[in-house]
């Protein structure tokens, strides 16, 4: 459930470019698993309207091993179980 503090953070959180998409990948050591999902994400609505935070968050948490590949169908789980838990406000605050 969305709280008003959620939806609030939401409005004020810019959007994440197909650029700044890139960069955070390559700066959690990820450029070759964004070179095998980048079609997907850009087709799929799977990261459309989220922030640059959210993504470096969900690097910040997850142990991917730098290098590290996957399927599409493997990352949008992981992301998906992220956002939810972060917007049940679950997760413990970690600094980037």
């Amino acid at each position: 459930m969305h709280t008003l503090l959620n939806l609030v953070k939401k409005e004020n959180q810019r959007i994440m470019t197909e650029r700044e998409m890139e960069e955070i990948f390559k700066l959690y050591g990820h450029s070759q698993m964004y070179m095998t999902l980048k079609n997907k994400l850009l087709l799929s609505s799977l990261l459309d309207n989220e922030s640059g935070e959210l993504l470096e968050s969900f690097f910040s948490s997850y142990d991917f091993r730098q290098g590290a590949t996957m399927s599409y169908e493997e990352f949008a789980f992981h992301i998906r179980v992220f956002k939810l838990l972060e917007e049940q406000e679950v997760l413990p605050e970690v600094n980037c």
